[in-house]
């Protein structure tokens, strides 16, 4: 080969050296544009996931109020039955504190006759009339009954604050803003607490009956499983028209927690029954529903990666099962 077609190779082989370094910086340019692009998409998507996540719990919070505000009527009745009985039981106490009073002044005056009367003739005529006009009152005021009675009156008082005190902590719980908090939790305990709370909207119409087993503690948030309880039996009660049952069976299933809510009510057609949990979807009017109250059950069930399930005939009624795997307290 000549030295013209030497350096004719050369010259061909640093051209080609330097296309491939212009290729290689322009390739390098374009991938850390990408990476900043990327970078930044990251972050958006980041901050878009943290609203969704906000928006999620303020919506499962106005569903929960929305909730609470059905309840409230319900609620102030079963607070102001026991409320009524107890104005109505201090009322009677303290008609019973008077007659009392008059027993233990006349009682006193009789005693006080006594010591102060010096002349013994005077004093058994004085104190036969005190004694005639106590043994008159007593005969008016039977204590023995007052204070039987008195007992059972304090007793029932007792049990109506307890029931009021109950009532408002229930509500309280079940109505705070909510936390990612999980913790160890009594799934039929919780049952009882959701019962407690929606019983003035289920006592008229429907009669609830409990099949509960031995369940191991289910590590959850339990402010929103109650919320889910909470709409499934307010949904039983209404797919009732008028008289009908309502029956929560739970069993430990494996590893999990197996709760079922059966209603006697319509029923719900083979036709939507796939859509019944989509968001904003409901055969209410617009006054009674948001369509969000099976859509929010999902997601908190979802959320537990538990599984939900509906079984259902038009005219005989519906089942819903929750499964809900049973975790540590370190999961």
């Amino acid at each position: 080969m000549s030295d013209k077609d030497l350096i004719a190779e050369n010259k061909a082989l640093m051209n080609a050296l330097s296309r491939e370094r212009k290729a290689r910086k322009l390739a390098e340019s374009l991938l850390e544009e990408r990476a900043v692009e990327l970078f930044l998409a990251n972050r958006e998507l980041e901050k878009t996931i943290k609203t969704l996540k906000s928006s999620n719990l303020q919506l499962l919070q106005s569903e929960k109020m929305a909730s609470v505000g059905q309840l409230a009527a319900g609620v102030a009745h079963e607070i102001n039955n026991p409320v009524g009985f107890i104005s109505s039981n201090l009322g009677t106490l303290r008609d019973y504190i008077e007659d009392i009073r008059q027993v233990i002044d006349a009682q006193k005056f009789s005693i006080k006759t006594g010591i102060e009367c010096t002349d013994a003739k005077r004093y058994v005529e004085i104190n036969a009339k005190v004694i005639a006009d106590l043994n008159a009152l007593l005969d008016k005021v039977d204590i023995d009954f007052l204070m039987v009675d008195m007992n059972d009156l304090l007793d029932e008082s007792i049990d109506g604050v307890n029931r009021i005190r109950k009532i408002v902590a229930d509500l309280l719980d079940f109505s705070r803003t909510n936390s990612a908090d999980y913790k160890n939790t009594d799934i039929n305990a919780l049952l009882e607490k959701t019962l407690n709370m929606a019983w003035n909207e289920l006592k008229y119409k429907t009669e609830v009956n409990r099949d509960f087993g031995e369940l191991p503690a289910v590590y959850c948030n339990d402010g929103k499983i109650a919320q889910v309880f909470l709409n499934l039996l307010l949904n039983a009660s209404h797919a009732i028209e008028e008289r009908g049952s309502i029956t929560i069976t739970t069993r430990h299933i494996g590893d999990d927690v197996s709760i079922m809510i059966t209603d006697s009510g319509i029923g719900i057609p083979k036709n939507i029954i796939s859509n019944i949990f989509d968001p904003f979807f409901t055969t209410k009017s617009v006054s009674e529903g948001t369509g969000l109250g099976l859509h929010i059950v999902r997601s908190v069930v979802d959320a537990h990666k538990g599984t939900i399930t509906v079984d259902s005939e038009l005219g005989e009624g519906a089942s819903f099962t929750i499964r809900l795997p049973v975790l540590g307290i370190d999961a």
